[in-house]
């Protein structure tokens, strides 16, 4: 069930931002306003004429252009102990997790043993290897309900669009095409005794009204990531990882290289007019180091309550 203000109905779009009664607010708050109803979305005005739909349905269905197939939009991080549990966000119009579809097709590649790897470039076979400047990416996990420690043996699935700014898994991408066979730029790790898990993947491009940036979701082992009886319910965690405007958008970014990148120089939003991170980013920013010779290695720790 959706519940709408009076004004125009748009779809569903993570780059959407909110604002009510002539003040900007932000989607922490719109969230709020929903009073933890399921399946609920608000639509808030956004200026003369236009409106922004908050998306809190997980479960979605897209014909040539995806949408929806969101879990909620950001809730704001709760601090336990030494750390802050990370924000909550959309997990956007291209998740392939078992809460959307495209034509008509379910569409979960957390189903596939070969999800589970650590080198996310190519298709699942092996194929269709996509180009970009190289990015190491490793996460470490802590347990809010458990006095902020390592969290091991729980599975972490990313995605990204590729340096076109594409989704694997989809029909009606951002910047078009058709890449519903595909499974490049996803894949899941599982945390080690320290926590820790480490991807290789490509710098992500980025597309129109969104900052660079790589969903995931966090779940436990009894989730049955890499089998046919994957639970999406067992989600503990859907955020987003943030880049440093400075990287992506300062002197000799990776973006400069128009040939590999070619639509992200020009498609520049920074964090702060991103409708997702805009309300903050403080359990979202990676930190990275390195060059677009060298490539780059990001790194972040993330909480969640397991």
């Amino acid at each position: 069930m959706k519940t709408t203000l009076p004004g125009n109905n748009s779809q569903a779009s993570e780059e959407a931002p909110a604002t009510r009664l002539g003040r900007r607010i932000s989607r922490r708050e719109a969230i709020n306003l929903l009073g933890g109803v399921a399946g609920a979305a608000l639509v808030i005005g956004c200026g003369a004429g236009t409106e922004q739909l908050v998306e809190t349905d997980s479960s979605s269905s897209s014909g040539s252009s995806s949408s929806g197939g969101s879990t909620s939009s950001s809730s704001g991080g709760s601090t336990t102990g030494s750390c802050t549990r990370v924000a909550e966000e959309t997990n956007g119009p291209f998740p392939s997790d078992g809460s959307n579809t495209n034509n008509g097709v379910l569409k979960n590649c957390l189903t596939d043993s070969r999800v589970i790897r650590r080198d996310i470039r190519s298709d699942f076979d092996g194929s269709n290897t996509q180009a970009g400047t190289a990015l190491t990416l490793t996460m470490n996990l802590l347990n809010t309900n458990g006095s902020c420690g390592t969290l091991s043996g729980y599975y972490v699935y990313i995605w990204h669009c590729s340096a076109a700014g594409s989704y694997s898994q989809y029909s009606g991408n951002m910047n078009g095409g058709n890449y519903a066979d595909r499974t490049w730029l996803r894949g899941v790790q599982i945390s080690d005794a320290n926590g820790q898990l480490t991807f290789t993947t490509i710098f992500p491009g980025r597309y129109s009204g969104r900052a660079t940036h790589i969903h995931f979701e966090v779940y436990p082992a009894d989730a049955g990531v890499g089998t046919a009886a994957h639970q999406k319910s067992k989600v503990i965690a859907t955020s987003q990882l943030a880049f440093p405007d400075s990287v992506t958008n300062g002197s000799g970014n990776p973006y400069s290289n128009t040939t590999l990148y070619p639509n992200s120089a020009t498609n520049n939003t920074s964090n702060a007019n991103d409708g997702i991170f805009s309300d903050g980013t403080s359990t979202e920013m990676l930190t990275i180091s390195g060059s677009n010779s060298s490539g780059y290695a990001a790194s972040i720790t993330v909480a969640v309550a397991a």
